[in-house]
């Protein structure tokens, strides 16, 4: 169910042209996507479940395409 929804999320924002940045699940190291935010701006912060393994990772979007990921899990 969690991948459905993650996979449906991403396919909109690829149909809305809103760019992302691929980075690796600090659980399983599955490939996932963050929203890239606006050049110069802020990094984006959040607090998400892999659609893989349901990890609960910490997750900075930073607007040169970097995304700094760690696992919230013990």
């Amino acid at each position: 169910m969690l991948v459905d929804k993650h996979s449906h999320l991403i396919r909109c924002a690829q149909a809305e042209q809103v760019p992302l940045i691929n980075y690796n699940c600090p659980g399983c190291k599955a490939v996932l996507q963050a929203l890239r935010p606006p050049l110069g701006e802020e990094p984006w912060d959040s607090v998400v479940a892999c659609p893989s393994c349901e990890c609960i990772h910490f997750r900075l979007a930073h607007s040169r395409c970097e995304v700094e990921a760690w696992s919230l899990e013990q």
